[in-house]
């Protein structure tokens, strides 16, 4: 990767928007001992999966969806954020984590593309945990990314932002719980940023 989206990937996953944490670690360092009595200790993969399928369930009412085809070659999850739905939960997304709170909304605004990537890699590590968390989980999928975002005419356009393969035997060997979701980025397989996205993150980055 370029040096210069590097440093803006650490600028705004790191330093900038999701203020250097991942939402399952967070989740994990809060849970209290009466949280986690009686059930697999914090940090174990079975807390992590947990965590995962709770904020799984609860950011699908924030902007972000999935789908899977599965019968596909390789079988194939789309994830997207729509953008209209996100800015008007900031307050929820402060409470999880998923944005720092020192982080104004017009910084937002004016970030927008920027902040969607970043909201999209802070996702990617959720969906991974729970698809191949899952009992009937495949071996192997592809993994693509899409911002959806008002086009000036009234209507929403959509576009791939990012996409990378994982797999099964990846997953399991990497400890979740301790896991930068910027890390994604060199650990899955065949990670591409679009042109387009890296334009718009360039151009933001001049404001």
């Amino acid at each position: 990767m370029e040096p210069f989206y590097r440093r803006r990937l650490i600028r705004y996953v790191c330093g900038g928007t999701l203020l250097a944490i991942a939402p399952l670690r967070r989740g994990l360092q809060a849970a209290g001992p009466s949280e986690t009595k009686g059930k697999a200790k914090a940090g174990t993969s079975a807390e992590v999966l947990a965590r995962s399928r709770a904020l799984f369930e609860e950011l699908s009412h924030y902007g972000f969806s999935t789908s899977q085809d599965r019968k596909a070659n390789p079988p194939r999850c789309d994830v997207r954020l729509t953008q209209e739905v996100y800015l008007g939960h900031l307050s929820e997304l402060r409470e999880l984590g998923m944005i720092n709170a020192r982080i104004s909304p017009m910084y937002i605004l004016l970030h927008l593309y920027s902040v969607g990537f970043s909201l999209l890699i802070d996702y990617m590590p959720i969906v991974i945990n729970v698809i191949f968390g899952s009992q009937d989980a495949p071996e192997k999928m592809h993994f693509s990314g899409y911002l959806r975002y008002p086009s000036g005419n009234g209507t929403e356009k959509e576009q791939i932002a990012v996409s990378f393969d994982f797999s099964k035997a990846l997953a399991r060997k990497i400890n979740w719980a301790n896991f930068p979701p910027y890390q994604l980025i060199h650990t899955a397989p065949n990670f591409v940023i679009e042109p387009w996205l890296k334009e718009k993150m360039a151009e933001e980055g001049k404001t």
